[in-house]
């Protein structure tokens, strides 16, 4: 947790800092603590399988790195800052703005978890604590489901029988090779390509599900949710390519 991974001498020690935790160095943090809304980028996994698809964390300070951890494919970023955070920190000169924040990750050939949050607020003219790690009933989740599965192997609970609210934003993560879907240059325009492109927890990479009827689904985009993911022409055919369109209940825009 938290300052396990802090260092500015990963070199002194790179197995750990650069190959199992994936960070390399220390690089910014944000400063006072507070809560941040999470983004939950990955719901499989055992640690993160009752999150929903954003959640509030508890008060902490937050790090970034020096290396980028979505570009790593032996690293699983499980959840991320989510953009409607920022900006994220008290103290406008210690604050993030924008970018992407891995929070919570694994390292697919071991058996752990990192995860960011743990440096909780305290007056310390005082010495006294103004806030709690574990505040968070969601949060916690992940402790609780992360600890079961790093102890035993267990896949710990299983999520809800539909997890899948209407309010919240999700990614879509392919299973052969990581990438998330994505609107091409965060354009929100009619006919603006989706496509598949490396993870980098950004809006542009965020939609919502929504039921229509006789069981299908609209997918509105986050930048945009007045437009949907639609087959192109209204077409049948393979090959079909997928853009943003303005919702109007065509059978093309459910799914």
């Amino acid at each position: 947790f938290h300052v396990a991974a802090f260092t500015t001498s990963a070199q002194n020690w790179p197995w750990y800092y650069n190959q199992f935790l994936g960070s390399g160095n220390f690089a910014t943090n944000t400063w006072g603590p507070t809560t941040a809304t999470l983004h939950t980028d990955h719901r499989t996994h055992p640690s993160t399988g009752r999150l929903p698809g954003t959640f509030t964390s508890s008060v902490s300070e937050w790090y970034s790195w020096s290396r980028n951890l979505r570009t790593n494919p032996d690293i699983d970023v499980l959840a991320s800052v989510d953009p409607v955070s920022f900006p994220l920190g008290t103290d406008p000169n210690q604050s993030w703005y924008s970018g992407d924040y891995p929070i919570v990750w694994t390292n697919k050939n071991y058996r752990m978890l990192y995860a960011n949050f743990g440096h909780n607020a305290m007056n310390y003219a005082t010495n006294t604590p103004l806030s709690s790690t574990f505040a968070s009933a969601t949060q916690n989740t992940v402790l609780l489901d992360g600890l079961t599965w790093l102890g035993t192997g267990s896949t710990g609970n299983p999520g809800p029988d539909d997890p899948i609210s209407p309010t919240a934003w999700y990614s879509l993560t392919s299973a052969a090779n990581g990438r998330c879907a994505d609107t091409r240059a965060a354009a929100t325009a009619n006919g603006t390509v989706v496509q598949q492109y490396a993870c980098n927890g950004t809006t542009a990479q965020q939609f919502r599900f929504q039921p229509t009827d006789g069981g299908f689904t609209r997918i509105a985009a986050r930048n945009d949710p007045a437009k949907a993911v639609d087959v192109t022409g209204v077409s049948t055919a393979d090959n079909a390519p997928l853009q943003l369109w303005t919702y109007s209940g065509g059978a093309n825009q459910q799914w």
